[in-house]
Parts: structure tokens; C-alpha cells; sequence
């Protein structure tokens, strides 16, 4: 009966939301929460360190639309370390996926939406 149970429950879906945006980060954490995923946030990719024990996040959602090369070495690096390689991305951007994809190595659970102005990660999530 208690496999039932396990098998039954919502798992917790973690997810690492990097924006520049202080006030934009705050409000998408709260609607993700309420919705039932536990988010961690950080300004770019660098302030994140990989915790002890091999936790990880499930997917990281990253706005890359006002392109910050900066940032964008930083999502090559995350791409790039053996513990982050397979972590899904969710990349907003400015660019086309075709001309992300020359820039970033993404793998095929990677996915890229295109935002039309930089900064606008609430045209997204909000649709």
C-alpha cells in the first residue's frame, strides 16, 4: 500500500530561475511556487554553487534576452560541467533558436523562447 502512495504523490519539481531582474525573479518565484515547484533564484549562473550531496535542479530557466555575452559564457560553462550537462534549460532570448544553437551547445531537452525586447520574461510565463 505504501508504494501506491509514493507513486501517487506530485514529486517536487526544482527549479533554478537566473534573471537579472531582482523584482521580476521575487514575483516569478512566488507564481512558480504557487504553483507547486520549489524555485531557487540567482542573478547570474556564477552566483549559483552546486550544493553538497549531487542535488541538482530538475530544469534552469534563464534570461538570456538582454544579451549579456557574460551570461551567455556562463550558460556555456553550466552546459559544459559534467554535473550540469543533462539539466534541461529553458532559455529566453532575443535570438532565433537556430542562432542560439551556433553559439550554445543545447542538447535536444533544451528548449529556447523567442522574447521580442529585452527584459520581457512576463510576456512569457504570463501566456
Amino acid at each position: 500500500m505504501s508504494a501506491i502512495a509514493t507513486w501517487s504523490e506530485d514529486p517536487v519539481v526544482d527549479v533554478l530561475l537566473v534573471t537579472g531582474d531582482g523584482s521580476l525573479a521575487e514575483m516569478y518565484r512566488m507564481k512558480l511556487e504557487m504553483d507547486g515547484y520549489r524555485v531557487t533564484t540567482v542573478r547570474d549562473l556564477r552566483d549559483w554553487t552546486q550544493p553538497t550531496g549531487g542535488w541538482k535542479p530538475d530544469i534552469v530557466m534563464v534570461d538570456l534576452s538582454a544579451g549579456d555575452a557574460r551570461r551567455l559564457r556562463d550558460v556555456q560553462g553550466f552546459r559544459a560541467d559534467h554535473f550540469s550537462k543533462d539539466v534541461p534549460l529553458l532559455i529566453l532570448s532575443t535570438e532565433s533558436e537556430g542562432a542560439l544553437r551556433q553559439r550554445l551547445p543545447l542538447s535536444p531537452t533544451d528548449y529556447v523562447l523567442h522574447v521580442s525586447e529585452p527584459g520581457h520574461l512576463s510576456q512569457v510565463i504570463e501566456h
